[in-house]
This record gives C-alpha cells, structure tokens and sequence, in this order.
C-alpha cells in the first residue's frame, strides 16, 4: 500500500512556491512526494520507502529506503538505503548512502557503505 502526497493532500497550504503540513506527519506505508517542495513544520515518519523531489522537515525518519533530490533536516534517520542528490542534516545515518552532496554528519553500519559523488561538507563520523 502507498499514500501520494500531491497537491490535493489533506492538511497541505501552498505558500511561496512550496507545500507545508504544519505538524508531525506520520505516515504508515510507502510515500511518494508528486509535489514539486514539501516543507513539513515538524517531524516526518514514514513506516515504508519515500520518494519525493525536494523535502524539509524538523527531522526525517523512514523505515524503509529514501530516494531524493534534496533532504533538509536536523537528523535523518534510514533504516534502508538513502539515496539522493543532496542531504543538508547535522547527522543522517542509514545502512548505505549514495548522494551527490553531504553536508553534515554521516552515521552507518559497520557493513554498511558511503557513496559521495561530489564533496562532503563535514567531518564523518562512524557510529552506530
């Protein structure tokens, strides 16, 4: 089962060129994100993967994979893979990440493997 966040998703405003969920959004399957920016003013907490183009939050938990263009949060946490274009946090962890772009703090596995294509903008850190 999967739930797509579009233009049409309860709770979303449009304003400046971006779609906000005020509050914590839970969600308890696979997301797909077919709004262009998702801004969520709390933390996001998906119980599947996430897909989605561009989102920020307070915090981003997903269960599952992530696949993005840009993440923006305080922490990221992934319980599979992450994969994206860039990820600004001051820590993400997930048992691999492939991204263009790190700027933070980076956690994995000891299995678990980092793929940067372009440049990491913080000292990297492996705990867990």
């Amino acid at each position: 089962m999967k739930t797509t966040i579009d233009r049409n998703f309860k709770g979303l405003t449009f304003t400046n060129g971006r779609f906000i969920y005020n509050g914590d959004l839970i969600i308890s399957n696979n997301v797909i994100v077919e709004v262009e920016d998702l801004v969520v003013a709390g933390d996001l907490i998906v119980d599947g993967n996430l897909t989605a183009r561009n989102i920020t939050a307070d915090n981003i938990s997903v269960a599952g994979d992530l696949i993005a263009i840009d993440v923006i949060a305080n922490i990221v946490t992934v319980n599979g893979n992450a994969t994206a274009g860039t990820i600004r946090t001051k820590l993400v962890s997930a048992k691999n990440i492939k991204a263009e772009n790190i700027v933070g703090k980076i956690a994995i596995p000891e299995n678990g493997n980092v793929s940067v294509s372009g440049k990491i903008y913080a000292p990297l850190a492996f705990a867990f």
